[in-house]
């Protein structure tokens, strides 16, 4: 059920939304992803999100460049810390999801 807060309406995704902008802001990564942009990137995925090692993450290629669509994939928390993947073609997406 959504939360009224000064004239605004929070749910849990607009929460999650907002809580990872504004930590990519503060390590200093651009986020260039809309609010419905990132809510279809996760998908089903999204209440696979967490801190876990075996939750899911949005990594970037290469640990560079921004939170863009087109550079960032899923994987695990413990796949995460094993070490960026360093090309896009050489990746896949499937490899890095939780069944």
């Amino acid at each position: 059920m959504p939360v009224h807060h000064s004239k605004r309406v929070y749910n849990p995704e607009t929460k999650a939304y907002w809580t990872q902008k504004s930590r990519a802001r503060e390590r200093g990564i651009e986020f260039l992803f809309e609010f419905d942009e990132w809510i279809d990137w996760w998908g089903a995925d999204f209440d696979k999100r967490g801190r876990g090692f075996d939750c899911l993450v949005m990594a970037r290629y290469g640990d560079t460049g921004p939170y863009h669509p087109d550079n960032v994939y899923k994987c695990t928390v413990s796949e995460n810390v094993r070490g960026p993947r360093e090309h896009p073609e050489q990746a896949s997406i499937e490899s890095c999801e939780t069944a």
